[in-house]
């Protein structure tokens, strides 16, 4: 069970029985209307399949970076809830920069800066979309400080500086 997802956002016992009796995206989105609604969540998807979802971080003034709010982007994998889903910033241009907690996509997808939360090995089913949503607003007022102060507040994994990997690396 991951230990990054705050307690509250992840999947109970109630929430399986719930998601086997109608769907896993019913009880998805019941949380994130419950936990996030702030974040202004806009579901991106065709044919009643979600393929992402919008949604707006509200930026803490106290932070003094002249930034309002930042819009995500966070895409489901075809295999959700197996797969961590990516969350990727829409309006905040994050240059790649293994210092600041970031994957760097292959080439054939751009080379796309998504952010680093959770790991694929810490995503299990117990985690939420709603966990993940607030673990991004986490994240991105964390690195609004790391690009005022240079130094990364709390706790941080060393990533690899070409592909931003966490630990060892065959890039």
């Amino acid at each position: 069970m991951s230990k990054r997802i705050p307690p509250n956002l992840k999947f109970s016992r109630k929430h399986h029985d719930e998601a086997r009796e109608t769907s896993r995206w019913l009880v998805e989105s019941k949380l994130i209307k419950e936990k996030c609604s702030g974040y202004n969540p806009e579901f991106k998807g065709i044919n009643n399949v979600i393929k992402g979802i919008d949604y707006v971080i509200q930026i803490d003034p106290e932070i003094d970076t002249h930034i309002d709010n930042v819009t995500l982007r966070m895409v489901i994998p075809e295999d959700y809830p197996s797969s961590l889903p990516r969350v990727y910033p829409l309006d905040l241009i994050i240059p790649f920069d293994h210092r600041a907690h970031v994957y760097r996509d292959s080439p054939d997808n751009g080379r796309k800066v998504h952010l680093c939360m959770v790991t694929q090995e810490e995503w299990t089913r117990d985690c939420s979309i709603a966990g993940l949503m607030v673990l991004s607003a986490i994240w991105v007022h964390k690195y609004l400080i790391w690009r005022k102060t240079g130094e990364w507040p709390g706790r941080g994994r060393t990533h690899c500086n070409r592909c931003g990997n966490i630990g060892k690396c065959d890039c």
